[in-house]
């Protein structure tokens, strides 16, 4: 559980701080199966992919072809981004990709087992999401 709850701290700010990566780079060192396990999920909110990957069991496999689209979309859009990777995809994911995303987020909210899971809403901030994630997934 300590885990979980230095996750929660390290990460409140968001997966791309340095508080983050320096907790990824001690979970590593000291438990290597639970880092690998929530590295997947070590994803900003306005990627998706984590939020997406965590709903995954919990939907349908068209709703899962539909998040699919959604993630193909604002990687292959922001390929070539020789600037910061996060704005071009959420510059992707409320433009060219909205469509596929609207389609994947309506998806997701229609099932209330992964909205209660995996909704960033019903957290304060990433590291709280990312701990619970873990709980479900990546303890033993």
């Amino acid at each position: 559980m300590g885990d979980l709850q230095d996750a929660a701290a390290g990460c409140a700010a968001g997966a791309q701080t340095a508080d983050c990566e320096n907790f990824f780079q001690g979970e590593f060192d000291s438990n290597e199966n639970c880092g690998i396990c929530l590295e997947q999920f070590d994803v900003d909110f306005i990627d998706l992919t984590g939020i997406y990957l965590c709903s995954e069991p919990f939907l349908t496999s068209a709703c899962n072809g539909s998040t699919g689209c959604a993630n193909t979309c604002a990687t292959t859009a922001c390929q070539e981004c020789a600037g910061d990777q996060l704005k071009c995809e959420a510059s992707a994911i409320t433009g060219e990709c909205s469509t596929f995303v609207q389609a994947g987020n309506t998806c997701i909210a229609n099932s209330m087992q992964a909205s209660a899971l995996c909704s960033a809403t019903n957290y304060p901030n990433f590291g709280s999401w990312l701990a619970a994630v873990g709980a479900h997934y990546c303890e033993q």
